[in-house]
């Protein structure tokens, strides 16, 4: 899964690391986080599911964790 800063984030000088780190921090603990690839205004995540998550349900906890008010100016750029 991969988000990007909108200009919101990127003139408040959001660095993508940042928000990497404060994704993670509020994934559920039984997600695992198997990598990271940050670049220039996008963070790119690989995460491992528990077998009781669907895709449906790992997609909706993602966009609640994007709506919390550190991710201003942060939106998920991919459809997986």
């Amino acid at each position: 899964m991969t988000i990007r800063a909108t200009a919101d984030a990127s003139a408040a000088g959001a660095a993508p690391e940042a928000a990497a780190v404060r994704l993670v921090s509020l994934l559920p603990a039984t997600w695992e986080v198997s990598g990271i690839h940050c670049s220039e205004g996008t963070a790119a995540l690989s995460l491992l599911l528990p077998g009781d998550v669907t895709p449906q349900d790992a997609t909706a906890r993602i966009a609640d964790v994007l709506g919390h008010p550190a991710f201003r100016g942060w939106i998920r750029s991919d459809s997986g």
